[in-house]
């Protein structure tokens, strides 16, 4: 998937989303601070302003 997308990043809700990406061998580029979904978008787009 990362081939054909190398600009993906994932970004998690919260810790036990993270405990499971990464023991499927995957980066996290981001956590939510508040782990709901406004919380999620919050992330995400923080993550597009300042991740670049």
């Amino acid at each position: 998937m990362f081939r054909q997308f190398p600009q993906l990043r994932i970004v998690s809700i919260g810790p036990q989303t993270t405990v499971a990406v990464v023991a499927h061998n995957l980066a996290i580029a981001a956590e939510a601070k508040e782990h709901t979904i406004p919380g999620l978008v919050e992330t995400i787009l923080k993550l597009g302003e300042y991740g670049r």
